[in-house]
């Protein structure tokens, strides 16, 4: 019975250190912005991979889940969809014997998401609705749980969120509704007026802003657009103020300078626009200088140079 008893207490601290790997010191290095950092935490919680309970295959898929994230950041999108692939697997085996349990209705849904972005990535917004829709089936189900009524409305946010990108990308090749922009703002907005205190739910908040303000703008709404980026940059300013060096924060803020200047463009004002680029110019440097292997923000540099293309030129299209 000791050697039991002492068995299951090291599975427990393996599985909390595991836990914290892949939550509170994940969330803190993306603040860094460093993915060869990341990468050691993934190598390092492998290590304790082995463990058969349902917490220990969770966080095995959770694992799974944080280096397809790494890989897509990378430009290694086969790499990425490849671990995605098999966390689903893992989380709708563990769903099929365990559907009432939160935890693995929550990490189930993580995989829906993830195979879904592989595809939105693709273009190809049929499939990706398909698992998205699934993310938001699984969304409501946790929503009704015992003890999970914010965790599932904040899933659910999150849900309308993606279904909002659907939306606004595919240009009718899904049935997704304009309207789900609007809900999940008003979701974040609920969600981040529970929790004033919560960084990640105002950078929730301001991703789901910046949706619907491309909705506004695809339907030509440039002012109703505008004022959303403003709504949403003012967000991203706070929390930089906050937290000056997180890496993630000012990725967000630099994609709403960007846009902003794409609205001044597209209303005639190509001096503001120039300048609201050449400032993102500079800023969108010192992030890929800080991880030259970031391809994410490479992609930023390409579409701010771009947008300077179009301005210089006075498109206003």
């Amino acid at each position: 019975i000791s050697a039991r008893n002492e068995a299951a207490r090291q599975r427990a601290e393996a599985e909390g250190l595991v836990e914290y790997m892949l939550t509170d010191l994940r969330t803190r290095l993306k603040g860094v912005g460093r993915l060869d950092v990341m990468e050691s935490v993934n190598d390092r919680a492998k290590e304790y991979y082995g463990n058969d309970s349902i917490k220990g295959r969770l966080l095995e898929a959770q694992l799974l889940h944080a280096m397809g994230e790494d890989f897509d950041k990378q430009g290694k999108l086969e790499q990425a969809e490849a671990r995605f692939q098999d966390a689903h697997r893992q989380t709708a085996a563990i769903l099929n014997s365990h559907p009432r349990n939160a935890d693995v209705v929550f990490t189930h849904a993580q995989s829906e998401y993830w195979i879904g972005y592989v595809h939105y990535l693709r273009k190809d917004y049929r499939k990706s609705a398909v698992y998205w829709n699934n993310y938001k089936k699984q969304a409501s189900q946790l929503a009704t749980m015992p003890g999970e009524k914010l965790r599932g409305a904040m899933e659910l946010g999150y849900a309308n969120n993606n279904l909002c990108v659907l939306a606004v990308d595919s240009n009718g090749q899904t049935s997704e509704p304009a309207e789900s922009c609007g809900d999940a703002v008003a979701a974040q907005r609920k969600i981040s007026a529970l929790n004033p205190s919560d960084p990640a739910a105002k950078l929730s908040l301001a991703n789901s802003i910046a949706w619907l303000a491309d909705a506004e703008e695809n339907i030509g709404k440039l002012d109703r657009s505008q004022n959303l980026r403003n709504e949403q940059l003012s967000i991203l300013e706070k929390l930089l103020k906050g937290d000056p060096k997180n890496q993630d924060y000012a990725e967000f803020r630099l994609t709403a300078m960007t846009a902003l200047a794409r609205l001044d463009r597209k209303s005639g004002r190509m001096e503001g626009a120039r300048q609201r680029l050449a400032w993102a110019r500079k800023i969108g440097a010192e992030l890929k200088r800080h991880d030259p292997n970031n391809a994410t923000w490479a992609d930023r540099l390409n579409r701010i140079d771009n947008e300077m293309e179009l301005a210089s030129k006075g498109s206003t299209r």
